[in-house]
């Protein structure tokens, strides 16, 4: 019995030191305070109150202090944004203009960074805000400095675009920044800078250099001279693939006009009469240039060779093998005309239709000499079509830089 209650009270004292320890340790940790996390919320939250008052000066120093007594590879007092309108804000553009120098895809790749973030709070919104309203003497202060105009247009552009982006939404002032920065890069085609502005800057896009288009037509063909009095019309069908690059547009055409004889041809000893139908084939291969292109409509004159014949169609050779020989044979010729493409959809609105492109009715006039007198003297004369088709252009809409 002795032995039982000496053993109940020793594990009773264990317990009861065990409990007495924890609680020192809760204690512990509960009285124990992150001094770094309070410099960073601390200093966070005063450097808040000076930009509310406008004061460049002490923000500066608390800044200064805050980046090199506080901030380490473990806590983070600020956000790379934060630091970038806070230094614009207090002009010190030597920490901003190294930080965008010569930059390149290569030199974008870092490790992620392990560091403790610092907490929430409005000093954003409080920068944004400051700088915006102090934009114009933030200027007034670049343009009376004594740096370069490559770096002093740079950084006005740069607090533009910092602005900009922090907005929600940002699209009003994006057209802007794009105009602005395309001159930025018209002045300065070498600058240092080039590849930043290019790349994040501008968001402007444009159609991919290389693209092709698709079209299914039909129309109405006419011809002039003698031609006109044997063949009177004929009405085209056919396909086209065309094969885009920047503003040249390389096509290929393939169509087979329908019509029928107006008068009795004589070939090789043979009478091709009418009232029989007639085939005109052309296969096509023409280069344009895009004179206009807008968001609904593209002009492009084109000029090319053809490869035309004309002969009987192939039942009525099946049925009067005597014709087989009558028609002219591929005969090459010159061609010249306009395409003009009507646009379905905006093509930068990536129309789930298409992909990456968008849909055209495309109305096409084409004048060529046949050339077929050579092959029958009597066949002299020009070929005028006209035709209209639906198809589609695909083509990636990407940055312009």
């Amino acid at each position: 019995m002795k032995k039982t209650s000496l053993l109940t009270f020793l594990l009773f004292g264990l317990f009861q030191t065990a409990r007495l320890q924890n609680d020192s340790l809760e204690q512990a940790i509960l009285s124990y305070e992150n001094k770094k996390l309070t410099l960073v919320r601390n200093g966070r939250d005063m450097l808040q109150a000076h930009i509310l008052a406008g004061d460049i000066e002490k923000s500066s120093s608390l800044l200064h202090y805050l980046e090199t007594q506080v901030e380490n590879e473990d806590y983070m007092a600020f956000y790379d944004f934060e630091k970038w309108l806070l230094h614009v804000w207090t002009g010190q553009y030597h920490k901003v203009l190294p930080v965008f120098r010569n930059l390149s895809d290569s030199a974008l790749w870092f490790a992620p960074r392990r560091s403790i973030p610092p907490p929430e709070d409005l000093l954003l919104d409080k920068l944004v805000e400051s700088v915006e309203r102090d934009s114009g003497s933030i200027f007034e202060k670049l343009d009376n400095s004594n740096l370069p105009n490559v770096e002093r247009e740079f950084l006005k552009l740069f607090t533009s675009w910092l602005l900009c982006t922090s907005k929600t939404p940002r699209f009003e002032k994006e057209e802007a920044l794009n105009k602005a920065s395309n001159q930025y890069l018209t002045d300065f085609p070498k600058s240092d800078f080039r590849y930043f502005v290019g790349r994040y800057i501008n968001q402007e896009e444009v159609l991919a250099k290389r693209g092709m288009d698709f079209e299914f037509f039909s129309g109405y063909g006419g011809y002039t001279g003698s031609l006109h009095s044997y063949l009177g019309h004929h009405v085209p069908l056919g396909v086209a693939f065309d094969f885009y690059y920047k503003r040249w547009i390389f096509g290929f055409r393939d169509h087979i006009g329908i019509g029928k004889l107006d008068k009795p041809i004589v070939a090789k000893n043979t009478l091709w009469d009418e009232p029989s139908n007639f085939n005109h084939i052309i296969v096509e291969l023409s280069a344009a240039y895009e004179i206009h292109d807008s968001e609904r409509l593209k002009i492009f004159p084109f000029v090319g060779v053809t490869f035309g014949d004309i002969s009987p169609p192939t039942g009525k050779v099946e049925k009067f093998p005597e014709l087989e020989n009558v028609g002219t044979g591929f005969v090459t010729a010159p061609i010249g005309g306009l395409n003009v493409d009507w646009k379905f959809g905006n093509p930068y609105s990536k129309n789930p239709m298409f992909g990456d492109g968008y849909g055209i009715l495309r109305f096409r006039l084409g004048f060529m000499p046949t050339n077929f007198d050579k092959k029958q003297p009597d066949l002299g004369g020009n070929s005028l079509y006209f035709t209209f088709g639906f198809g589609g252009v695909v083509r990636k809409v990407v940055k312009r830089y």
